[in-house]
């Protein structure tokens, strides 16, 4: 044998060792993607419904809000209780209660929007990772077709048939 054909066996020999990648790895990999974009918006919709619940729940609590800042008030004040605010006082109460439930609204769609962002950043990481893998099988697809196109040219140059060592290990194996 020739120095050129010992190469191309060689090479030839590399490449026979590479894992096999199932066909089309690499559209299947594209549909994981698609996947993970269509769990992506239904986790969004859970941290959306879930929200809504908790906003609606803020809206059953008013009067226990209400009732709260009544009581602190009538007690920074020293008042009597109740019964003895005047209009003004009720009109200060309320207006201490409605900032409190707001601000309370705003924490909840803050926690909204870092979930959301959370839950988008980590699909986007996940995306990311399959993104590479789909690189990678399209590489040892294109590495497989190399190997093959190798093969036969070194059948043809050499008249071995390399091919018929290839994937023996696990046929063996298969076997047992």
């Amino acid at each position: 044998m020739n120095k050129k054909a010992l190469f191309y066996f060689l090479v030839a020999i590399s490449l026979v060792g590479c894992n096999n990648v199932p066909e089309h790895g690499a559209m299947l990999n594209e549909k994981v993607s698609e996947g993970i974009s269509k769990n992506q918006v239904e986790v969004e919709k859970i941290i959306k419904a879930l929200a809504d619940v908790e906003r609606a729940i803020l809206d059953q609590k008013w009067d226990e809000i209400y009732g709260k800042i009544e009581s602190k008030y009538i007690l920074k004040h020293s008042l009597a209780g109740a019964a003895s605010l005047t209009q003004a006082q009720r009109r200060a109460i309320a207006a201490n209660a409605s900032q409190v439930y707001f601000n309370l609204l705003d924490k909840i769609s803050e926690k909204e929007k870092e979930l959301i962002s959370e839950t988008r950043a980590n699909s986007n990481t996940i995306k990311s990772i399959n993104n590479e893998v789909t690189q990678y099988l399209l590489s040892v697809e294109e590495l497989e077709a190399a190997k093959s196109n190798i093969t036969s040219k070194l059948s043809e140059l050499t008249g071995y048939n390399l091919s018929s060592i290839s994937g023996l290990a696990n046929n063996l194996i298969g076997g047992i």
